[in-house]
């Protein structure tokens, strides 16, 4: 259910906790949901954060289109040569 919190991102202690056991593709994407709130309180001032609806969408669709490409993901995560 997109209601459930499946994550939670601490940013003074600089953690990320995926809640419960949900499916692993579940835990993945929250994952990657999460990091993207750490980047916001990392590298932005509060007042210029995402709306969490934005979150989700970018989260997700990044999510897939990782999923359904690993080429990009391993290009992207290539060593220089």
């Amino acid at each position: 259910d997109e209601n459930d919190n499946y994550g939670e991102t601490y940013g003074a202690m600089h953690r990320i906790r995926i809640a419960g056991q949900p499916p692993m593709t579940k835990q993945r994407e929250t994952l990657l949901h999460e990091i993207f709130h750490a980047i916001q309180i990392t590298f932005l001032p509060q007042k210029k954060w995402l709306a969490e609806e934005y979150i989700k969408l970018f989260s997700a669709a990044l999510y897939d289109t990782m999923r359904h490409n690993p080429g990009i993901v391993a290009t992207i995560m290539a060593e220089d040569t």
